[in-house]
């Protein structure tokens, strides 16, 4: 399955996402904030990044920016309790894979980490 690097300042949000996605059959790492996932992109090769809106060290966004210029075709899911159409926009104009709005789902989280690493496979999935 995916390795998938899993961002989020909030300790339990992190352990519930990692277990569901080792149970999943995915491979799991962990950052708490924005710098720390940076480091591990650089250090390992991601087959996809989840990571929160509000970060104690700087913006979803601007990690996603940040990650794309250090990896651009890795696919990320930006996840937020505080929604709004301009994040939305703002989100895909960045290169948002999906975008998940707190709370949600298990089998929504599962199903966009599911797009997210076929499309980075590069399955042709039809439509």
């Amino acid at each position: 399955m995916a390795k998938i690097l899993i961002v989020d300042d909030d300790p339990n949000i992190l352990i519930t996402t990692r277990c569901l996605l080792e149970a999943d059959g995915h491979e799991c790492v962990t950052a708490e904030d924005g710098l720390e996932a940076l480091a591990r992109v650089k250090e390992n090769g991601f087959d996809l990044i989840i990571t929160d809106m509000r970060l104690s060290n700087m913006d979803g966004l601007t990690l996603v920016r940040k990650l794309k210029e250090v990896e651009p075709s890795i696919p990320v899911i930006l996840i937020t309790a505080y929604a709004s159409s301009e994040t939305a926009v703002e989100s895909v104009r960045r290169g948002v894979f999906d975008y998940l709005v707190k709370p949600f789902q298990e089998k929504e989280l599962l199903a966009a980490v599911k797009r997210a690493t076929w499309h980075g496979h590069g399955a042709d999935m039809g439509g």
